[in-house]
């Protein structure tokens, strides 16, 4: 298996009221917790301060949630909503190695796609 580099897809400083951290462009299943129920999601982008999500439920700004992806699990509030699309913002960040760990996880699944 290549492993191919990911590009961030962007990071902005802090004091311009935009994202702390790179987020880097995968796709993934993914999940949230909200209410008690789970809903089903499509990971677009992720970051160690948060992710873009899509999926076909309805979100409101400022929903508080846990988002789970492969074997992370953390608390999310949902920032801004575009359609099927939202941004969450974590309650705490996520480690490098988490980060990585979902990346590897994405290369390796489309990988697995292109070899078909």
């Amino acid at each position: 298996m290549s492993m191919r580099a990911v590009e961030p897809v962007s990071a902005i400083p802090d004091h311009f009221g935009r994202r702390r951290a790179y987020r880097f462009p995968v796709r993934l299943p993914a999940y949230v917790e909200r209410d008690g129920r789970k809903l089903s999601a499509r990971l677009i982008n992720l970051g160690r301060s948060g992710a873009l999500i899509e999926t076909s439920g309805i979100m409101d700004i400022g929903s508080a949630m846990v988002f789970h992806c492969g074997a992370v699990a953390v608390d999310a509030v949902a920032t801004w909503v575009k359609g099927n699309r939202f941004g969450i913002t974590f309650t705490s960040p996520l480690t490098n190695e988490q980060v990585q760990e979902q990346l590897s996880r994405g290369i390796a699944l489309a990988s697995r796609w292109e070899q078909r």
